[in-house]
């Protein structure tokens, strides 16, 4: 994900730095999550879906420790009508 700005708009007003859309690729947006699902390292299949973050209410870090099946990093996105199991 690309952020265009900070989170807060007080940091927004004085950041020198917020960057354009023009810096972009193609077919990108600021704000949006773009997430692939891989089934091997080598897995060159296209994007899966987006998510933008302006829709996202909650984040929940899972603790993997808990698992049996799965190993990495994973968070939890709920937009309200979605949510999203992120591994990393």
């Amino acid at each position: 994900m690309i952020s265009s700005r900070p989170l807060n708009m007080q940091d927004f007003i004085s950041d020198e730095e917020v960057l354009p859309e023009s810096v972009l690729p193609p077919m990108f947006e600021f704000d949006t999550i773009y997430y692939y699902y891989m089934e091997t390292m080598d897995d060159r299949s296209g994007q899966q879906g987006q998510i933008r973050t302006k829709d996202i209410f909650k984040i929940e870090i899972k603790n993997m420790d808990e698992s049996n099946t799965e190993s990495g990093h994973a968070f939890l996105l709920d937009s309200g009508s979605n949510k999203y199991h992120l591994n990393t």
